[in-house]
């Protein structure tokens, strides 16, 4: 992952983020081979809940920092030697709120695609892989999670977006 430096955009939300995903918890750090980056920091997948499987897509996108980072555009993929999900996390990426990409243009190139839906009803907003999606009658679709937010949405509190 290639996450803002610090004093760049975004850093602050990524930063925040990770704080609200680690702080006071328990976290399980797993090495894929690639020990350390070229500036000697340790790099790892962090896991906010044990997997019972590090190859399970879902459990990834669900319980590994990393991907989390991926999937609210917090952070972008940057592949290093051999890295073993590679293919998913340039999947799940979204291009980061600082990036050069326009919003009304990512729309129109990826009209179909949404990151996060939304309960009508109870107004809470959830990954897609999540297990209490709402009834399609009552989902709305957002493309970020800003967008949620200003919509009157909260975060679900079982996939936490």
């Amino acid at each position: 992952m290639d996450a803002p430096e610090i004093n760049t955009p975004g850093a602050d939300e990524a930063t925040a983020f990770v704080r609200e995903h680690t702080l006071n918890r328990t976290v399980w750090l797993e090495t894929d081979g690639n020990d350390t980056d070229v500036h000697g920091r340790l790099r790892r997948y962090i896991w906010l809940e044990i997997p019972t499987d590090t190859t399970d897509e879902s459990q990834i996108q669900r319980y590994q920092l990393n991907a989390l980072l991926l999937t609210h555009g917090l952070a972008e993929v940057l592949i290093v030697g051999n890295v073993r999900n590679a293919e998913l996390f340039q999947a799940i990426a979204i291009p980061l709120t600082s990036s050069s990409v326009q919003p009304d243009t990512f729309q129109e190139q990826n009209a179909e695609i949404y990151y996060f839906i939304g309960n009508i009803n109870s107004q809470v907003f959830h990954l897609p892989i999540c297990g209490s999606l709402p009834a399609e009658h009552n989902r709305i679709h957002f493309q970020s999670r800003n967008e949620a937010v200003d919509a009157g949405h909260r975060p679900c509190g079982i996939c936490v977006p």
